[in-house]
């Protein structure tokens, strides 16, 4: 981000100087550098008693994680499937719609076979 000097425009505006972002970049790149900074600079803080380092974590979880059967139902290996392919729907009568011509002047298409 270079820093830009005070300077009077041709149309005798005068303008004093600033910071100017560096092409593509804005403010929210500027903020977001320094919170990276400052959290980079206080991840590394110091306890008060340099020597003590706390309790070691337990472990909670046994890996692999098994579910012991339900009472009353079998324990399945694999999922069944809830339908049955290809689905049959009732027969029912079609209805198409009839075409009608949505002007009331006649048109005229040209035939295929006139050297189209």
């Amino acid at each position: 981000m270079p820093w830009i000097d005070r300077y009077v425009k041709a149309d005798g505006t005068s303008v004093r100087g600033h910071w100017r972002s560096a092409a593509g970049s804005g403010t929210a790149v500027l903020v977001f550098g320094v919170l990276l900074f400052v959290a980079a600079g206080n991840h590394g803080q110091a306890s008060a008693d340099p020597g003590h380092t706390g309790p070691a974590p337990a472990r909670t979880v046994h890996y692999p994680i098994t579910f012991p059967p339900a009472k009353g139902h079998p324990h399945h290996t694999a999922p069944r499937p809830t339908a049955s392919y290809p689905i049959k729907f009732p027969d029912a009568p079609r209805m198409r719609p009839r075409p009608h011509s949505t002007v009331s002047y006649p048109i005229r298409f040209p035939s295929p076979r006139r050297g189209r």
